[in-house]
């Protein structure tokens, strides 16, 4: 389980604290869409249990996936960062609007 945060974490050693971001929050010239862009979510206190149930021969293939992935993880020992920015709107104007491809 993490526990995201745009605060500062607090993680047992070794990792050392990491700060997030809320980001900021804009809105379109029409008022239509709500945008918060940049924004940081940081959990540095979680631990990573050994892989279980992978594949057809889990016996197998769960030591192969923990022994390649360092797992079991203790807390302390992991960190996850999502970065990332999220858009919203009434579905009426999404319907309207014309998607252009970023290029």
């Amino acid at each position: 389980m993490l526990h995201l945060t745009t605060g500062t974490t607090s993680p047992p050693p070794p990792n050392k604290p990491i700060t997030g971001n809320p980001g900021k929050v804009s809105v379109n010239e029409a008022q239509t869409i709500l945008t918060v862009g940049g924004n940081s979510l940081v959990d540095d206190s979680f631990a990573a249990p050994a892989a279980a149930g992978c594949g057809a021969l889990p016996l197998v293939i769960d030591t192969v996936v923990d022994l390649q992935a360092g797992l079991p993880s203790a807390a302390g020992n992991n960190t996850a960062i999502l970065n990332g920015s999220i858009a919203e709107s009434a579905p009426k104007y999404v319907k309207k609007a014309k998607v252009i491809p970023k290029s």
